[in-house]
């Protein structure tokens, strides 16, 4: 997601009221003096322990103060926090640090997530008080995550968790999980809480809870059999009857910590997310607006800076949501004052995003923790002898490589290739130099390892790609990067870490479909961008001032529907667009002869969007007979001649070696030149430009 600011009013001072049930014997309730918490909270950090810029000019950290180049990087977040907490202390405040979720998955830091567990010690080690779960907890799975948890929890490094909506199927598949869930909320000895009461250092009583969004839910794929808030479908699909079911989740847990507890402030962790473009339907906004007695919303999820808002909450309330970028490049600061009459007021020239960069020379002893990290993903043998970096780059690279032993981070920095010019990503709704490029490896792997000719496209998704790409002060682009890039998910069929590629062919009908993914469901809400789709060998158009197109009752064959106007392909896999497949403004709107609905198309895309495809209803077969539909995606995920499976971030690395081999990447994918490749053509009211 890009991020995108909303402006804070300075030095308005906004009155909540507390509503019932506030009364606590330490302070308030007894006509006290008022009591200041000082909320300190990022989220999203998916395994960002290096700043980067990339994160080669990053390690080890600078010694001296910078220009602001490198942003992140746990060592400036340490010396960050510990300044803002050394600021509330003199100023008679609490102070708290708090997470939004999402700590995993983002870097190679990920791939030790089970047996060093530095993505969840580290929040610890910086002093963090609360954490939730995002989706991204899930991506290795429940028991991945029970096995991350116990790690740091034998270290003595494991923050509380707090997880309000979550639900356990009872089974052997969650139960190494449910073993560690305290319902109570009293239960120390377990990590995860339904509920979490906190005293702070002034007496003040902060409640907590967890919450995981009806899209972060719907993203979270490897979650099963573990689920969270389900409507009457019990369909992670539908989202508005999923958040519904997250109000009546949360409220009788709120009741509780106001009721019961007696919490002074209630703040929900709630990796759910905002809307930056229109308040109204952001997930985090509905939640205040339905459920009664939050207080504060520390959003995670969408990966927006979103300053400080106030907003109307349930029961006349107001509830201020607070969400802090992403990849612990920002912190944000919420400043709350509970008075004797219970009344909750914000000091908002105090509420504010602090940015984390270079400029703070970082805290050394942080250093150690990221050469652990690095040392044990290029040295730690696996099943066959090779490490993981080492296995990986034999890969991409079809020679055997080995770790050198002396030397930290020669296979984590390992040359891939060079750019003069920035691979910029992450910017919603549009097509960007990562997507085409991804999309491109994926058509080049699949016409020269696949036996693949016919393929006609490739589809690449802004929810796959993951991190910009930076020149940086040498140009070099190290597998590192190329890991950031593509660092989503894990294999269904034997667990291995991240997506692999997938090879499937898919009737016109559904090409179509997947179009209006983007052209559609991708503008719904800012959650939804990552569905949009950027092809290779194919260009679609779409106007925005058409009615999106309803994946639920609209024929899929239908001309009149949807915003798709045209859609064309490469028969020379070239950007000439040699054959219409479908335009609704031909004489014969529609399906364009001599192709028909079910006209079969070879596809190879990453198992990811083919997951998306899949729970939108869109046909996958084995071959462009039409006849042969998979019994299981085992059917049609790529795998080498040892029976290992062909990862995202393989092709991509190998593409972009390949593309640098006589220097810098071509100008083609530099898109400040007006020669980069357009496939989505769009028109109307909600273009990017």
């Amino acid at each position: 997601m890009a991020m995108r600011i909303l402006s804070l009013l300075p030095g308005l001072l906004l009155i909540v009221g507390c509503g019932n049930g506030t009364s606590s014997s330490d302070g308030g309730a007894d006509g006290g003096s008022p009591r200041t918490l000082v909320l300190l909270h990022t989220n999203d950090e998916h395994s960002h322990l290096l700043g980067f810029g990339p994160e080669v000019d990053d390690y080890p950290p600078p010694t001296a103060a910078g220009t602001g180049a490198i942003t992140g990087g746990l060592g400036r977040r340490a010396v960050l926090l510990a300044a803002e907490r050394a600021k509330a202390m003199t100023g008679g405040a609490a102070s708290l640090v708090v997470s939004g979720g999402d700590n995993t998955v983002g870097t190679l830091s990920e791939v030790s997530y089970q047996t060093n567990a530095e993505d969840l010690r580290s929040l610890k080690q910086l002093g963090y008080d609360v954490d939730t779960l995002g989706n991204h907890e899930f991506d290795q799975g429940p028991d991945a995550l029970a096995a991350a948890i116990t790690f740091a929890m034998s270290k003595n490094e494991l923050v509380q968790l707090v997880a309000s909506n979550i639900h356990f199927s009872g089974t052997a598949g969650d139960a190494k999980l449910q073993a560690l869930f305290d319902e109570s909320g009293t239960d120390m000895t377990k990590p995860i809480h339904r509920s979490l009461l906190v005293t702070a250092s002034n007496g003040l009583k902060v409640g907590f809870i967890g919450i995981l969004g009806a899209d972060a839910a719907f993203s979270a794929t490897s979650k099963s059999p573990v689920a969270f808030s389900l409507g009457a479908s019990k369909m992670d699909s539908a989202l508005a009857e999923n958040l519904a079911a997250i109000y009546t989740d949360l409220q009788p847990v709120v009741d509780h910590l106001r009721n019961d507890l007696k919490a002074d402030l209630v703040i929900a962790l709630s990796h759910s997310g905002i809307d930056t473009a229109n308040d109204a339907v952001g997930e985090d906004n509905q939640i205040a607006a339905n459920v009664t007695g939050i207080d504060m919303i520390v959003s995670a999820h969408t990966h927006a800076l979103y300053p400080g808002k106030m907003v109307a909450g349930g029961g006349g309330r107001t509830t201020m949501i607070q969400q802090a970028g992403q990849f612990g490049q920002y912190v944000g600061k919420i400043t709350a004052t509970v008075g004797a009459d219970h009344k909750v007021t914000f000091d908002t020239a105090n509420t504010t995003i602090l940015t984390v960069d270079d400029k703070i020379v970082a805290d050394a002893k942080f250093n150690g923790n990221l050469d652990e990290v690095i040392k044990d993903l290029e040295s730690t043998k696996l099943a066959g002898g090779k490490s993981f970096l080492e296995n990986t780059l034999s890969n991409i690279l079809g020679m055997s490589i080995a770790d050198d032993a002396n030397t930290i981070g020669d296979l984590y920095f390992y040359p891939i290739g060079k750019t003069s010019f920035d691979l910029n990503a992450l910017v919603p709704h549009k097509e960007d130099a990562l997507l085409v490029l991804h999309a491109d490896a994926l058509l080049k792997y699949g016409n020269d390892n696949l036996g693949a000719t016919d393929a006609a496209f490739t589809l690449g998704g802004e929810g796959v790609v993951r991190a910009s790409i930076f020149k940086g002060k040498t140009g070099n682009i190290t597998f590192g990067d190329v890991f950031r890039v593509l660092p989503l998910g894990r294999s269904p069929i034997d667990g291995t870490l991240g997506f692999s590629i997938a090879y499937a062919a898919i009737p016109l009908a559904a090409i179509r479909g997947a179009a209006e993914l983007t052209a559609s469901l991708s503008y719904a809400n800012d959650n939804a961008s990552n569905r949009f789709v950027v092809p290779a060998g194919m260009q679609f158009e779409y106007d925005t001032s058409r009615t999106p197109y309803d994946f639920t009752n609209d024929a899929p064959t239908s001309p009149t529907v949807g915003r798709v106007t045209k859609i064309s392909y490469s028969s020379t896999h070239t950007e000439v667009y040699d054959k219409v497949l479908w335009d609704t403004n031909a004489a014969a709107p529609g399906v364009q002869p001599p192709y028909n609905a079910l006209s079969m198309f070879n596809v190879v895309a990453d198992l990811q969007l083919i997951l998306f495809a899949k729970g939108f209803g869109i046909p996958l077969f084995k071959t462009t007979a039409g006849n042969d539909p998979i019994a299981g995606l085992q059917d049609i995920i790529v795998l080498r001649a040892d029976n290992t499976e062909v990862k995202d971030w393989e092709v991509l690395a190998g593409f972009l070696k390949a593309q640098s081999a006589s220097g810098d990447l071509p100008s083609q994918y530099n898109a400040a030149v007006g020669t980069f490749p357009r496939r989505d053509i769009c028109t109307g009211p909600l273009c990017v430009k």
